[in-house]
């Protein structure tokens, strides 16, 4: 990427330059991602090729890999923001970075456990990641770039306990990106308070989150945006492409198929109401992997009135083929 510029004059042209060579660099991550140690390493490792180019484009303010420098003493480090659909500005303060700070962050990612992350259902997952966000936000190591990091980050830490994270259902609009930081800011805020050191930065943190209670939760964003990757590949692959990924998929293609069997054996039904049938018993199944869960698909009651119905009825499975 070559660009001639070093000092962008206005804050638009300070926004396009860093957003080109940021979506690049991201891009580069996401083809090529640093080994997953989920340790200090490798989240330097992340904001380090994020924002690798800016310093030498005209950005100073950016130290790709480099912790800031602790506040001074009896300071506070708050940043205010403005969203982008609701006329107010935020005051968030995070953590000093001091000594003690940085024991912290080192002790939250010692603790990453990704075998029992594995483990949990997927609101169990999107409690536990939601709140080690906050943890690690309110920590805030860098001094620019800390939520494009830590994005990165836990798209990794989703996917290593086989969950996909969908960011793109978090910001695809400005009233879904507001949502977010809403729910991002509250969490930092309930860590930040106690440790809130000025009479005034205290004042404004109080202010902004007695207005932003009440608001959805960082936790319930994160359950609506988290999949579990079995459930993905079952909507999305062949049945051979997806056992041979998750071979415990296997059982779940079997009992379809044993229960759609016992269905025709027992009522003859025509083409379009064994197809209705098993459109059914798909999405059935469906939700259940959504939901972290295998169900057997002879487990499924199908009344037999909805069969009957005419379109209006047609399962997912069925309309999506339409």
């Amino acid at each position: 990427m070559s660009d001639t510029r070093t000092s962008p004059q206005s804050d638009d042209d300070r926004r396009e330059l860093e957003a080109r060579y940021v979506r690049v660099r991201l891009a580069e991550l996401h083809s090529r991602p640093p080994d997953p140690a989920f340790d200090e390493t490798h989240l330097r490792a992340i904001h380090r090729h994020i924002f690798q180019d800016l310093p030498r484009k005209g950005l100073p303010e950016h130290y790709p890999g480099q912790y800031r420098p602790a506040t001074g003493q009896g300071a506070d480090w708050i940043k205010h923001r403005q969203l982008e659909t609701v006329p107010t500005r935020l005051y968030v303060p995070y953590s000093a970075m001091d000594d003690g700070a940085r024991s912290r962050l080192n002790r939250e990612l010692s603790a990453v456990d990704i075998y029992g992350l594995r483990s949990l259902p997927r609101d169990h997952l999107a409690t536990e990641l939601s709140s080690l966000y906050a943890r690690l936000d309110y920590l805030h190591p860098f001094h620019e770039g800390n939520s494009r990091t830590l994005r990165f980050f836990f798209t990794q830490l989703a996917d290593e306990s086989e969950h996909h994270f969908d960011w793109d259902k978090l910001s695809g609009s400005p009233q879904q990106r507001d949502r977010l930081y809403i729910a991002r800011d509250v969490a930092v805020l309930r860590q930040a308070l106690p440790h809130v050191r000025g009479e005034r930065a205290l004042q404004l943190a109080t202010a902004t989150l007695d207005r932003l209670e009440g608001n959805p939760s960082l936790e319930h964003l994160f359950r609506s945006s988290l999949r579990p990757l079995r459930a993905l590949a079952f909507e999305r692959l062949t049945p051979s492409a997806a056992t041979m990924r998750y071979p415990a998929l296997r059982d779940v293609y079997a009992s379809i198929e044993a229960a759609t069997q016992d269905f025709s054996e027992q009522y003859k039904p025509t083409p379009a109401v064994l197809a209705r049938f098993g459109g059914l018993l798909r999405d059935a199944v469906q939700k259940s992997l959504d939901q972290g869960r295998i169900l057997s698909a002879r487990d499924v009651q199908v009344p037999l009135e909805i069969l009957t119905r005419p379109e209006n009825q047609l399962s997912t499975s069925e309309r999506k083929e339409r």
